[in-house]
C-alpha cells in the first residue's frame, strides 16, 4: 500500500515538472516571437527621397552608356544637373513648378560644363590674432574720461562712437513708434566689452566662368517622385566636337558636313505613352532620314482650370500650349547659340574670441566669456542668353494630358531640320506648315515617376 502511494506521489511530482518545463518552453517561444517582432518594428527603414531616386537614375544612365564618371570620357564631356520641384503634386500649380525645376536642372548642367571649359578660381586666405595680456586687461572702468583716455585722440574711435549713438537714436525712435514706454528703454544700461583674445581665420574661394554653352545636348531626362510627394527633375547631358560643330552650323544656317544614322523623326521621336510625355523634356540631337543633323525639342506648359467656365479654360489651355511651344523654341536657341556667365563664391573659417563685459552701472559684475564660431557661407549666380533665327523650326506634335493628381499639362514637340530650312529659303518666307499629330489624353497619365525614352547612343555625338 505504501509502495503504491509512493509511486503515485512520484508520478504526480514528475507530471508537475513536465508541465512546468512545457510552460517554460512555451514562455521562451512566446518571448522569442515577441523579440523578433519588436526587432522587426524597430529595424531602421531606409528613407528614399526623390533626390536619391534621381541619383539612382543617373547611375543607371551612366551604366547604360558605359561610362563610369562625369566629365571628359573618350573625347566627350558629360554633365548632370537636377532641380527640386518646389510644389508637391497635389498643388494646382505643380506643372509650372515642374517646368521651373527642369530649367534649374538644365542650368546646373550647363554651369558644370561651363566651369570645366572656361572656369577660373581665386583663393584668398587671411588670419588675424590679437591678445591683451596686460595686468589690468580684465578691468572695465565705470566711466571713461575722454580727456585722459589713451584713445581720446583716435579719430576712428570717435567716428565709431558717433555712429553708435546714431544707431541707438534710431532704435529709440522705433521703440517709441511701437508704443514702448520711454522709461523702459531709456533705463537699459549700456554694456561695454573688451576683447582679451581673438584668433580669426577666413578662406574665400571664388570661381568664375564665361563662354559658349552651344552644343550641350540632353541625352535623357527624368522626373522622380518619392512617397512623400516630393519630386526632382534630372537631366543628363553630353558635349563633343561633333555637337559643337552641329550647333555652329545650325546657328549660321549653313550646310553641315556632320552626318549620322538617319531615322524617321515623325514616327520615332513622338512619345507613345503619357508617362513618356511627362518625362521627356529638353532637346535631343537626332539625324533626319538623309543623315543631316536635326534638333527635336520637348516643351511643357501647364494650367489649372478655372472652375466650369469653358471659355476661360479654353483661353488658359491656349496660353499653356503657346508656353509649351515657346519653351521648346527657347531650348533650341540655348543649345544652338547659348552664352553663359557664372560665378560662385564660398567663405569658410572660424573665429575664437575671449572677452570681458560689464554693464555701466555701479556694482555690476564683470563677465568673462569665450565664443567659438564656425563660418560657412556660399552664394552662386549665373546668367544665360541665347538668340537664333526661327527659320527651320516646325511643330511635330502637341499633346494635352491631365495627370491623376488633377493638373492639366500641355506639351509641344518642335523640330529644326535642314529640309525645312531649305524649303523656307526656297519659298523666301519665314513660315512653315506644322506637321505631325495633335491630340489630347485625359486621365491616362500615371502618378509617380516618369522617365523620358532613350533616342540616342554615343555614336550620335
Amino acid at each position: 500500500m505504501n509502495s503504491k502511494r509512493y509511486l503515485t506521489s512520484v508520478g504526480v511530482l514528475m507530471g508537475f515538472f513536465m508541465v512546468a518545463a512545457f510552460a517554460q518552453e512555451a514562455q521562451v517561444a512566446v518571448d522569442q516571437k515577441d523579440v523578433d517582432e519588436q526587432n522587426k518594428l524597430s529595424a531602421p527603414v531606409e528613407d528614399v527621397g526623390s533626390n536619391d531616386m534621381i541619383d539612382e537614375w543617373k547611375e543607371r544612365v551612366m551604366k547604360d552608356l558605359g561610362i563610369s564618371e562625369l566629365g571628359e570620357n573618350d573625347g566627350k564631356f558629360f554633365s548632370f544637373g537636377y532641380g527640386s520641384v518646389s510644389l508637391k503634386d497635389t498643388d494646382p500649380e505643380y506643372g509650372d513648378a515642374l517646368v521651373n525645376a527642369f530649367d534649374i536642372a538644365m542650368m546646373e548642367a550647363q554651369q558644370e560644363m561651363l566651369m570645366a571649359r572656361f572656369g577660373r578660381i581665386l583663393v584668398e586666405k587671411a588670419r588675424q590674432t590679437y591678445r591683451d595680456s596686460s595686468t589690468y586687461a580684465k578691468d572695465i572702468p565705470l566711466e571713461l574720461n575722454e580727456s585722459n583716455s589713451a584713445l581720446s585722440g583716435n579719430k576712428a574711435i570717435r567716428i565709431f562712437e558717433k555712429a553708435l549713438s546714431v544707431v541707438e537714436g534710431k532704435l529709440d525712435q522705433e521703440l517709441q513708434e511701437l508704443g514702448v514706454d520711454e522709461s523702459e528703454y531709456k533705463a537699459v544700461p549700456v554694456e561695454k566689452k573688451k576683447t582679451l583674445f581673438m584668433n580669426a581665420f577666413i578662406k574665400n574661394t571664388i570661381k568664375r566662368a564665361s563662354g559658349e554653352i552651344a552644343g550641350l545636348f540632353p541625352i535623357q531626362t527624368a522626373v522622380m517622385k518619392d512617397k512623400a510627394g516630393n519630386a526632382c527633375v534630372g537631366v543628363f547631358c553630353v558635349m563633343s566636337d561633333k555637337t559643337v560643330q552641329v550647333a555652329k552650323d545650325i546657328s549660321l544656317q549653313r550646310n553641315s558636313l556632320i552626318r549620322g544614322r538617319g531615322k524617321d523623326i515623325e514616327k520615332t521621336m513622338v512619345p507613345k505613352k503619357p508617362e513618356n510625355w511627362v518625362g521627356q523634356i529638353g532637346t535631343r540631337l537626332v539625324y533626319d532620314q538623309d543623315g543631316t543633323p536635326a534638333i527635336v525639342s520637348y516643351g511643357i506648359g501647364s494650367f489649372k482650370p478655372d472652375g466650369d467656365d469653358d471659355y476661360i479654360n479654353n483661353e488658359l489651355r491656349k496660353e499653356a500650349q503657346s508656353a509649351a511651344v515657346d519653351n521648346a523654341d527657347a531650348q533650341i536657341a540655348e543649345v544652338v547659340n547659348g552664352r553663359m556667365s557664372a560665378e560662385s563664391s564660398r567663405q569658410q573659417g572660424e573665429t575664437v574670441e575671449k572677452s570681458v563685459s560689464r554693464q555701466m552701472v555701479v556694482d555690476s559684475a564683470t563677465l568673462e566669456s569665450t565664443v567659438k564660431n564656425i563660418i560657412k557661407t556660399s552664394q552662386s549666380q549665373a546668367k544665360l542668353a541665347a538668340k537664333m533665327d526661327l527659320k527651320g523650326i516646325t511643330t511635330l506634335a502637341t499633346k494635352t494630358i491631365k495627370l491623376p493628381t488633377g493638373q492639366t499639362m500641355c506639351f509641344a514637340v518642335r523640330v529644326w531640320k535642314y529640309s525645312t530650312l531649305n524649303a523656307i529659303n526656297h519659298l523666301n518666307r519665314p513660315r512653315g506648315a506644322s506637321t505631325g499629330v495633335h491630340g489630347s489624353d485625359k486621365g491616362s497619365g500615371q502618378a509617380g515617376s516618369y522617365e523620358g525614352f532613350k533616342v540616342n547612343d554615343l555614336d550620335d555625338f
